[in-house]
């Protein structure tokens, strides 16, 4: 009897051969990115003695906030990276994944920011670092509420209170703390730290990734040349009914929002000192069945 090769997965069934190795990926992605949450969303209340959290919390209370905004950080990296996944499996979107894997990086990029340790960066800097997010949290809500104050309920002014009494608080908290900020008038937030643009901070957060970060800004804003270079499925043009598959570039998406992931989830355990070891351990799982080099 001659030996039948099927041509694709029995237990994918449906799925295009050309398909096969991003649907297997991005199921591994989704076990990776779903242990992080559900351990980030465990993670103990109290400082682990000697960690880098404990430091910052044994000098102000304010380290609180600081770890639940690197947590908020985090989860919605994942959250993003999972809807970058989704776009993959098949049938997959033509470029969908692309604005999601935007999100990743930028959101971990600046969770690595916040969290920042080494000789340069000491617990002030990450307080004030947490404010300047509090800051233009703030200013981004006054800015929305100043354009529609009557559809929430609100005058002017009293959308222009709210946001001077949250600013003063942050001020005050950053007197308290002795860090340094600026502010020009009311009409102006105060500024407790430098943060660099998007471009610059992906950079900064991983070697290179700033290319990817243009990239995925530009497929967003549909710039003609960049769509036409990153489809992941598209008809064939000689036969409309024919579907072309790039997974490729599927496979590199998955790869590289992989390792962003892992760092920014090492960053978050570094600081509220959780064991390391066991998290490499099985991380490195992962990127194992995904075929991604170690050094990565």
């Amino acid at each position: 009897m001659p030996l039948f090769i099927p041509s694709r997965s029995n237990d994918e069934p449906g799925v295009p051969p050309a398909w096969l190795e991003v649907q297997r990926a991005s199921k591994i992605f989704d076990e990776m990115c779903k242990a992080f949450i559900n351990e980030v969303r465990d993670l103990p209340f109290e400082p682990v003695p000697g960690s880098i959290r404990a430091q910052d919390a044994a000098i102000d209370e304010l380290a609180v906030q600081l770890v639940q905004c690197a947590r908020d950080h985090f989860l919605f990296a994942l959250d993003h990276a999972l809807g970058m996944s989704k776009c993959l499996k098949y049938p997959p979107t033509s470029h969908a994944a692309y604005a999601c894997a935007r999100t990743v990086i930028e959101t971990c990029s600046t969770l690595h920011w916040l969290l920042e340790t080494g000789e340069n960066t000491v617990t002030k800097d990450r307080f004030a670092r947490v404010l300047e997010l509090y800051s233009r949290d703030v200013w981004n809500e006054r800015k929305f509420d100043l354009r529609v104050p009557e559809s929430i309920g609100k005058t002017e002014k009293e959308v222009r209170d709210s946001s001077e009494q949250r600013a003063e608080g942050a001020i005050a908290i950053a007197d308290l703390l002795s860090i340094s900020h600026k502010r020009k008038d009311r009409e102006n937030r105060p500024i407790f730290a430098t943060l660099m643009d998007a471009t610059a901070r992906v950079g900064t957060y991983v070697e290179d990734a700033d290319l990817d970060y243009r990239l995925y800004s530009r497929i967003m804003h549909c710039e003609t040349p960049a769509v036409a270079e990153t489809w992941l499925v598209h008809p064939n043009i000689t036969n409309p009914s024919e579907l072309l598959y790039n997974p490729e570039l599927a496979l590199r998406l998955v790869k590289s929002l992989s390792t962003w992931v892992a760092r920014a989830g090492r960053a978050l355990y570094s600081y509220c000192g959780h064991d390391l070891k066991e998290m490499d351990r099985r991380i490195q799982g992962h990127l194992s069945r995904l075929r991604i080099d170690e050094h990565r």
